[in-house]
């Protein structure tokens, strides 16, 4: 589960189940290092705010890398002080990202970028080109 908890939790920033994952990580927290959780909720959001800066300059792929290793270390520092907390952590992100699958609908992300006299064709499904110049 440790493995995984910083990819995990970086990855809930950019969805809908942000404030149920960031507030559940923050409770065991304050439970583990309480004068700690105020500080690390502030970080949390300064981390969500950096991916979705990062998203929008398509740089996304690597902050996350960087988030993800960051979080990470900090959750497996703050659990060795209290190792029956994982488990509590593993649910409270299983439940964040079960409540992103029970909401998400088909995504569709597309970039294009035509040079010249260069043309893009997308579509989120079927195209259809019939004769003639489009």
């Amino acid at each position: 589960m440790l493995d995984e908890a910083g990819t995990a939790l970086v990855t809930l920033m950019v969805t809908a189940a942000w404030e149920q994952a960031r507030e559940g990580v923050v409770a065991v927290w304050r439970r583990i290092r309480p004068g700690q959780a105020g500080s690390v909720e502030g970080e949390l959001e300064e981390a969500r705010a950096e991916l979705v800066q990062a998203e929008q300059d398509g740089e996304a792929d690597q902050v996350r890398r960087e988030l993800a290793t960051e979080w990470q270390a900090r959750l497996r520092r703050v659990l060795r002080d209290e190792p029956e907390a994982a488990a509590e952590l593993q649910r409270i992100l299983d439940d964040a990202r079960g409540a992103v699958a029970d909401t998400a609908g088909p995504s569709v992300r597309m970039r294009a970028r035509a040079e010249g006299h260069g043309r893009v064709f997308q579509a989120g499904r079927d195209i259809h080109l019939s004769g003639g110049q489009a």
